[in-house]
């Protein structure tokens, strides 16, 4: 009898179990959950580490970027509420921390520079706002990548006859 109970404690852990990760950053342990394929933060741990109160950052995140995970710790919540990439970033822009003002200096000069990469003159920023012209930059985003073979982040560009090469992409900019 015993030791049919482990073997059916033993099958059930094994269907609660999921893909975890710790990352420390200014001192404080942030919770992450693998799930569908992308990395997850735990919200309470990633407001913690930001100094914002997690249901008032709850309120203000769009939908796609919380979810919600099975604790696995019976003695407290039953469900985790989580957050993705975008949603992390969300959280840094609301945050007062001087890394979190940084960040949002350092968001406004990338942005700046693709505007201008873009062909768009300083006083035509709003249309930054405008689909066509994301989606403008996400094609040009999308042909960069980091080339592990190197060490070096390539960007693929069309030479003459229409093929394409990967370059480095220093030698470009």
């Amino acid at each position: 009898m015993v030791r049919l109970l482990l073997f059916i404690l033993s099958n059930h852990l094994k269907e609660k179990t999921m893909t975890t990760r710790v990352e420390t950053w200014q001192g404080h342990n942030i919770r992450f959950v693998l799930k569908n394929d992308e990395w997850w933060a735990i919200l309470s741990d990633v407001c913690k580490a930001l100094g914002i109160d997690p249901m008032a950052a709850f309120m203000k995140l769009d939908e796609t970027t919380i979810d919600q995970v099975e604790n696995l710790i019976p003695s407290v919540d039953k469900y985790l509420d989580i957050v993705n990439e975008v949603g992390i970033y969300e959280l840094m822009f609301l945050s007062n921390l001087s890394d979190a003002n940084r960040m949002r200096f350092w968001t406004g000069t990338v942005l700046k520079r693709l505007r201008n990469r873009i062909g768009l003159s300083e006083y035509e920023v709003m249309r930054m706002m405008d689909g066509d012209i994301q989606e403008e930059i996400d094609n040009l985003l999308d042909d960069i990548f980091y080339d592990e073979e190197t060490g070096k982040t390539m960007i693929s560009v069309t030479v003459a006859g229409g093929d394409v090469e990967q370059v480095p992409i220093e030698d470009i900019l």
